[in-house]
């Protein structure tokens, strides 16, 4: 009889362990969906993150574009003046690089020293002359060249430093007659081409597929005049001096075709058709 007794214990203790698995499993069952749920909220945050990303830098990147292929408003002659700028003698004889910055910037309202600019903002390398500037700016016979990509750093970096809302772009590759549309919208380009407008001379250094020749030289681009075939260009050497278009034109395919602008982002946002607001 005692054993019959003790059923309905059994039976209360099973059903104490049947709710106690119950209330378990669906404590388990709540909390399962409470973490889903957390982890798509997280996940949708994260893709909303990573489409503003992309929103912005597909607005960044048709801003760039726009800069990189202004178009020509059909002038048929434009001039920039600068009248206020630096010649390289005597100190940099062999930083026109730096020197033709500086006016560039000197133009935008900056004031930079040629020197302040060759200092503290050129990057320097024993051979890379893409993106640092090998040899010394200061040394007549010991200095080489810095093309756009390093020169741009240089620029962006004081830029930065100023808190400016200007920036610099590498324009070149491009067929000559496109630098007037910056040239049109009131940009001098800094190019790359020889002393005096020369035929270029020997090519003493190459790294990669850029050669650097003895009688190398940038200045800025100013203005041109297609009814008269001419340029005019602010230069380091003699100053503000014109030249024939198809004589530099020539010049500057043989160096490389290499150029720089300085555009200010707001510019950019508008050739671009559109509002940057980040």
């Amino acid at each position: 009889m005692a054993s019959f007794k003790r059923i309905p214990v059994i039976f209360c203790a099973l059903a104490v362990v049947l709710i106690i698995i119950s209330v378990s499993v669906g404590s388990c069952i709540v909390d399962t969906n409470k973490k889903a749920e957390a982890d798509r909220q997280i996940a949708a945050a994260e893709q909303a993150k990573q489409d503003a990303k992309n929103e912005a830098k597909t607005r960044h990147e048709n801003s760039i574009n726009a800069i990189l292929n202004l178009s020509s408003q059909g002038e048929s002659e434009h001039h920039i003046d600068i009248s206020n700028f630096y010649y390289q003698y005597p100190e940099l004889p062999s930083g026109c690089e730096a020197v033709a910055l500086t006016n560039q910037l000197k133009f935008y309202g900056y004031k930079p020293s040629k020197t302040e600019i060759a200092d503290k903002y050129l990057p320097r390398d024993g051979e890379n002359f893409r993106d640092a500037f090998v040899g010394d700016p200061y040394n007549e016979v010991d200095g080489v060249t810095i093309l756009p990509p390093g020169l741009r750093t240089t620029a962006n970096n004081y830029l930065l430093d100023q808190h400016s809302d200007y920036h610099a772009y590498d324009i070149s590759k491009k067929n000559f007659e496109d630098l007037f549309a910056y040239i049109e919208h009131g940009h001098p380009v800094q190019i790359w081409v020889t002393m005096y407008m020369d035929v270029p001379g020997e090519i003493t250094s190459t790294y990669g597929e850029d050669n650097f020749y003895i009688n190398e030289h940038s200045l800025l681009l100013t203005g041109f005049n297609k009814n008269n075939d001419t340029v005019d260009v602010c230069c380091s050497l003699a100053g503000n001096v014109t030249y024939g278009l198809e004589q530099t034109k020539q010049v500057w395919n043989q160096i490389g075709k290499h150029a720089l602008v300085l555009v200010k982002d707001s510019e950019g946002e508008a050739w671009a058709g559109y509002d940057q607001n980040n």
